[in-house]
């Protein structure tokens, strides 16, 4: 009863709106067959009438009415109102869901729960690789996939756009048959957390440079992958962004590093043991050209980079994250100074770097030009962040800054109070 009157509830709204448009000095259905407003209900209303209403109806209220009686359960469960759908099968006995008529253009398919059997992880794959409209799938951390045929594996990723497998613990084996038969479809692979060294470097090149997105966090790389990865993709990629971090790339070519990195929308490089040259490049050529505007560079000593240069890189990048850096006093001070005169940066992590010695005036003015900023642990003074909060009152683009809250609470109550009501600390 409760779930029949809020289908009501949100026709009505709905309905009187379109009806009111219907009727109007033009003419409309209603109009045409003199039926007046007031005598207008919910079960009058034509079928094309009610489909334009379902289309507009969220998965969450669409349910809802499926749910009221038999003709609207018939006109609301068609496939097609049903595509930005995400279903979740994350229990033994729950693949019936795979076959509900609802869901068979079916866009998204998360796979969770615990205790699978190897034999329904292969029957549930099946069926997914039948949904002739599904761009993605996603395997939580904890669902064991590593027993499942690579075949069966491979089969139902092939008309995917996304797939991701973050942490899986894939085997050799379905590792390999997976990467040979990356279609072109594929534009998104996350497979992160997985061991990717046994892979021949040739194959693993290939199949990544054909993709727009990957994330190799952590997937304990080889020299040999790593410098067959940059040379293709010198060669040509449709690589947009990659996620490279915790991988030792020390060993690419510094020119080809730079080149490659600043090809790239989004480039993640945390704690790749980066040298260098390789470093100093990636900024030379970020002066010249780059298409980056998101940069995660943290856990790399960036302190042999010239202050100018590293300025001027940075402050091209919308989102920046040099954490950790080493960055020396005077990279520090020219950085903020540049970005206080021009800047297209809007969130900048710089924590774990020593800010100690930076002008307040300049850091206050720098700081207000972005929207969030990380400045924790960084030995910052009192007085600099009480500038920056009197720089916020009088004018601020900043939404988020993120301080040690043991510095937060030796600052003015007063300060606090006001700057609270602009930006979140």
């Amino acid at each position: 009863m409760l779930m029949m009157k809020k289908s009501m509830k949100i026709l009505r709204n709905i309905c009187w709106v379109l009806v009111k448009f219907n009727c109007g000095e033009s003419g409309g259905m209603f109009a045409r067959r003199k039926m007046p407003i007031e005598e207008i209900s919910i079960t009058s209303l034509p079928l094309e009438i009610l489909e334009m209403i379902f289309q507009m109806l969220p998965i969450s209220d669409l349910m809802a009415v499926v749910l009221v009686c038999k003709y609207w359960r018939d006109i609301g469960e068609r496939p097609c109102r049903w595509t930005s759908c995400t279903l979740k099968v994350d229990r033994r006995g729950e693949l019936h869901k795979m076959q509900i008529g609802r869901l068979q253009h079916l866009q998204t398919l998360i796979v969770g729960g615990y205790w699978w059997e190897t034999r329904e992880l292969e029957e549930l794959l099946r069926c997914a690789a039948l949904l002739q409209k599904l761009k993605s799938v996603s395997v939580m951390r904890y669902v064991n996939i590593s027993n499942v045929d690579p075949d069966v594996l491979a089969t139902a990723t092939r008309k995917l756009e996304e797939l991701d497998i973050n942490d899986s613990q894939l085997t050799h084996k379905q590792l390999e048959t997976l990467l040979r038969n990356v279609s072109d479809n594929l534009q998104r692979l996350f497979i992160g957390g997985t061991n990717l060294q046994s892979i021949d470097p040739e194959t693993l090149s290939t199949a990544l440079n054909k993709l727009e997105v990957v994330n190799l966090f952590d997937c304990l790389l080889t020299n040999q992958q790593t410098q067959e990865l940059f040379a293709k993709m010198s060669g040509g990629t449709n690589l947009r962004k990659a996620r490279l971090s915790y991988n030792d790339l020390s060993s690419i070519d510094p020119d080809i590093c730079g080149t490659q990195v600043n090809n790239l929308e989004v480039m993640h490089l945390e704690n790749t043991e980066l040298t260098a040259p390789q470093v100093e490049k990636i900024f030379a050529k970020m002066n010249v050209s780059t298409n980056l505007k998101d940069l995660d560079i943290s856990c790399n000593n960036l302190s042999t980079i010239e202050p100018g240069v590293l300025a001027s890189g940075l402050n091209k990048v919308e989102v920046v994250s040099v954490a950790n850096c080493f960055l020396t006093i005077q990279q520090v001070q020219t950085t903020f100074a540049t970005m206080k005169e021009t800047t297209r940066t809007m969130k900048l992590v710089i924590a774990m770097n020593n800010l100690t010695f930076t002008d307040p005036i300049i850091l206050a003015e720098a700081v207000n030009k972005l929207t969030e900023v990380d400045m924790s642990r960084t030995n910052m003074t009192v007085h600099q962040v009480e500038s920056i909060l009197e720089e916020a009152m009088r004018g601020t683009q900043l939404l988020a800054l993120c301080l040690d809250q043991d510095l937060v609470k030796q600052v003015d109550s007063r300060i606090m109070g006001q700057v609270n009501m602009v930006i979140r600390v």
